[in-house]
């Protein structure tokens, strides 16, 4: 007997994107603030103007497959190339790394804690990196 399964299809609350369940994992859309759905593409642009506007927020720190480190949102639509990183020790986590990069036309400074979570705090800096 095959497992029937069942695709569940959503509406982009901000594009209009129809959003079908994909195959294999994940659903396609996330949820933003307001329960609204959100397609991927969509959790890009909100990312980019929350950066913009805030100048602080809470992004991943992903070692790519061939080598280099990039910051990007949760659903991998908002990819920003690491320009400098550093790794020293963290009293409670054992590990930090700092990661340096540049959007928007500004520099910003990431710190990532422990080799158990790929979450890095972002903050717009205030002076060039160089």
């Amino acid at each position: 007997m095959q497992k029937q399964i069942t695709q569940v299809v959503q509406t982009c609350s901000k594009c209009g994107k129809t959003i079908a369940t994909p195959d294999e994992g994940g659903t396609g859309y996330a949820l933003d603030e307001e329960k609204n759905t959100v397609c991927y593409a969509c959790c890009a642009i909100q990312d980019h103007e929350y950066m913009l506007e805030h100048g602080i927020i809470d992004l991943y720190l992903i070692m790519q497959e061939g080598g280099g480190w990039v910051i990007q949102n949760w659903p991998g639509t908002l990819v920003i190339p690491v320009v400098r990183i550093s790794e020293g020790r963290h009293n409670i986590a054992g590990i930090q790394r700092h990661v340096w990069f540049r959007y928007g036309g500004e520099d910003w400074h990431g710190i990532q804690v422990g080799n158990l979570s790929e979450v890095c705090r972002c903050k717009q800096m205030l002076r060039s990196v160089g």
